[in-house]
């Protein structure tokens, strides 16, 4: 799948991201969207002096991710890691073959600026 997105935070406040993994919140969400999500992936980032915390990310189609945005569901989530989390936040994400179209359209368009 070349489309995800990153649901991330920058520092945790109230465990929100420990409570959602435990309760199965994120999988309550992949489980009513069944078929819409091809996968769900919690990457361990290395220190890096960064403000980026925790990632969660979900990859599947881009119209089925904004389905899946737009979902009561997920916006409760959401709101719920808003109030709890600093720095919280949901981004698309380009992927694998999509990200290397991206990268070689920018190179191109930008050419003349190197």
């Amino acid at each position: 799948m070349d489309s995800g997105l990153r649901w991330g935070k920058r520092r945790l406040r109230g465990g929100v991201f420990k409570t959602a993994q435990q309760q199965g919140r994120l999988s309550r969400v992949h489980s009513t969207a069944a078929g819409d999500i091809e996968s769900i992936e919690v990457p361990v980032l290395e220190p890096h002096g960064g403000d980026l915390g925790d990632i969660i990310l979900i990859r599947g189609d881009p119209q089925k991710l904004a389905q899946l945005r737009g979902s009561e569901e997920f916006s409760r989530l959401n709101m719920r890691a808003g109030f709890s989390v600093e720095g919280f936040g949901v981004v698309s994400a380009l992927l694998d073959d999509e990200a290397a179209r991206f990268v070689a359209t920018a190179n191109d368009i930008t050419a003349d600026l190197r």
